[in-house]
């Protein structure tokens, strides 16, 4: 019995836009290579710049490891947003969101007789190499946290979704998404780095700035970039040099392996689902989780600044908790 597909999705994949931008020869050593290096920079720097320094300021052993653990990831994220902005300073989709997007897959390959692509690899590559050495520090490394699965899983689909955006050709967006959260975290870590070594002035100044780049980098630029993109690509020009924008799902009827990726999209046993609405929806829910994530922030600043009332400071006194406690025996 022949299984029944629906003549509106049954069609050969088009050979033209099912491109994988991949280059094992290249890609692999440079990331793999980022990893180590990472890696090794962050066991000298947290040796020879970090404890010592943590050990002058008077730092217990634990504040010590969570200093050196913050200062590293400091210094990183500064560098990484320099070479960001370096790299992408220049490019045409950073200021204009088309561009994102305009004449998919076929100007979106890498020529690496081109610097600009060439430097946008590398900086991709070693984003990705850094996720991979923050994965085994979590694993074998840091002290591990409450927060312990929340980051594992992180670290795991970061990588996944770079592998992913970089192999399928949506790397200019995966780019922008970078750089506007590797902003934030360069006051994140150094705002926890300073309290850590008990500079709270210096602390509370750079998680003010923290609090100010989350919510205008990762709460009205990233949604603009992400809705922008969408309603993009009703734009005739767009539908024309973007064929496979407009399909969610189709069926392939040539799939060569089970499990495929490319600019087509992701295709499971024939099944494909459009690359750009996987990056559409994966950004939605990022959104989503960094609206989680301010909403715990807020809760913060709100324990931090908001004085507590008479009810709050009796609950917590000692002699009322020792009353309550002979009461309920």
């Amino acid at each position: 019995m022949t299984k029944f597909i629906p003549d509106f999705v049954a069609a050969p994949g088009p050979a033209e836009q099912r491109i994988i931008n991949f280059y094992p020869t290249f890609d692999l050593p440079i990331t793999f290579i980022s990893a180590v290096v990472l890696l090794c920079t962050r066991r000298f720097l947290s040796k020879n710049v970090f404890y010592p320094l943590g050990r002058r300021n008077g730092l217990e052993k634990l504040k010590l490891q969570r200093f050196a653990e913050n200062a590293w990831f400091s210094v990183y994220y500064i560098v990484e947003v320099i070479m960001g902005f370096y790299v992408l300073w220049q490019s045409e989709w950073l200021w204009n969101p088309i561009m994102t997007y305009t004449n998919y897959p076929y100007e979106h390959q890498q020529d690496f007789s081109r610097p600009e692509l060439y430097g946008l690899r590398v900086y991709y590559l070693i984003s990705c190499g850094f996720y991979i050495q923050a994965l085994y520090g979590l694993l074998f490394i840091d002290e591990r946290m409450k927060d312990f699965g929340e980051m594992l899983t992180h670290h795991i689909i970061t990588v996944a979704l770079i592998a992913f955006s970089i192999v399928s050709s949506y790397h200019r967006a995966g780019s922008v998404v970078i750089l506007l959260h590797d902003v934030v975290d360069v006051f994140l870590y150094s705002a926890k780095a300073c309290h850590e070594s008990n500079k709270t002035n210096v602390a509370n100044f750079l998680f003010g700035l923290f609090v100010l780049s989350f919510f205008v980098l990762r709460l009205v630029l990233l949604p603009t970039f992400v809705f922008n993109a969408y309603f993009l690509l009703d734009d005739p020009v767009m539908i024309k040099s973007f064929p496979p924008s407009k399909f969610l799902f189709k069926y392939v009827t040539d799939a060569r392996f089970p499990v495929e990726v490319s600019s087509y999209g992701l295709c499971l046993f024939g099944y494909c689902i459009s690359g750009l609405w996987l990056v559409l929806i994966g950004l939605a829910l990022l959104v989503c989780l960094h609206l989680y994530w301010f909403s715990i922030i807020c809760k913060m600043i709100k324990t931090m600044f908001v004085p507590k009332s008479k009810e709050d400071r009796w609950n917590e006194d000692p002699r009322h908790a020792q009353k309550t406690t002979k009461k309920d025996l």
